[in-house]
């Protein structure tokens, strides 16, 4: 989950040479490093449910931050959509968490839908309250969210 918040953040931080210094003036960005600091305590108290929360609001900063430069650039940006190859299955790899691997394109493209993955498969996990505790190698079934046709694994 870290890994994933740190991401976001990196990736707008480092697009920082397009905006203007006015931009970190903004009440966006503020707001969006009032919930970092938020977050940051919460994951370290061990409240995961409340840091993931901070981490969903996080996100919505960071793509309002995000639209503001794409506004400032004239980039006409496109929703993500699935590929249309949906898996029924998929094996944890290396820095996973349930939001990146429910952000990919043959999962939901969707990093909010985690907890549809999450329950379907917390009964795998050594421990059930604790869904940032996943390993390389797991197995975790894909649950169909729209009655879209899944199958094979990857």
């Amino acid at each position: 989950m870290k890994k994933v918040l740190s991401f976001f953040l990196l990736l707008f931080l480092a697009g920082g040479f397009i905006f203007s210094e006015s931009i970190r003036d903004t009440d966006e960005y503020k707001k969006m490093m009032e919930l970092k600091t938020k977050y940051d305590e919460a994951y370290e108290a061990g409240d995961y449910d409340t840091a993931m929360k901070y981490a969903q609001d996080i996100r919505v900063y960071v793509d309002k931050l995000n639209q503001m430069a794409d506004d400032r650039l004239g980039i006409v940006s496109t929703p993500s959509t699935p590929t249309g190859d949906f898996v029924q299955y998929y094996v944890v790899k290396e820095g996973d968490c349930f939001w990146t691997i429910a952000a990919k394109g043959f999962i939901y493209s969707d990093p909010f839908k985690w907890k549809a993955i999450y329950n379907l498969n917390k009964n795998k996990l050594v421990n059930p309250s604790n869904p940032w505790l996943i390993h390389p190698g797991m197995t975790f079934e894909i649950p169909s969210l729209n009655g879209e046709v899944r199958s094979g694994t990857k």
